[in-house]
C-alpha cells in the first residue's frame, strides 16, 4: 500500500500556530502549577518540589506559573471569540428543534 501524499493546498490547518502555541504553554504551566501546589498543599509528596530543585524555587514559579496561564487563557480566548457567537444557522437549528421535543421527528427533515 502506497503513502498518499498531501500536499500544501489540500492541507486542512484546524488550528493556527498562535493556538497551538498558546495551547502548549497553557499544558506545561497547567502541569508545572499542578505539581508544585500539590506538593505545597498536600506534605506527602513535597518531593515533587523537588523536580524544580529545591522547594523554594517551586514556591517561586508557582504563582508566575499561574499568572502565565491567566495570561494564555486571555489570548486563547481573544484567537476564539468569534466562534461562540451564535450566527442565523444556530438559530434555525434550534427552532427546527421545537417540532422534533413535541413528539414530530418529521419537522427536522
Amino acid at each position: 500500500m502506497s503513502k498518499i501524499e498531501i500536499s500544501n493546498d489540500t492541507r486542512i490547518i484546524r488550528h493556527r500556530t498562535p493556538a497551538r502555541l498558546s495551547h502548549w504553554l497553557l499544558v506545561i504551566c497547567f502541569f508545572m502549577t499542578m505539581f508544585t501546589g500539590v506538593a505545597f498543599f498536600f506534605p506527602d509528596f513535597a518531593w515533587l518540589t523537588e523536580i524544580l530543585g529545591t522547594p523554594q524555587l517551586a514556591r517561586a514559579i508557582h504563582p508566575f506559573t499561574g499568572i502565565l496561564m491567566f495570561f494564555a487563557f486571555i489570548y486563547l480566548g481573544y484567537l476564539y471569540w468569534d466562534h461562540n457567537i451564535p450566527g442565523e444557522e444556530r438559530y434555525s437549528l434550534g427552532k427546527r428543534d421545537v417540532g422534533s421535543l413535541r413528539g414530530n421527528e418529521h419537522a427536522i427533515c
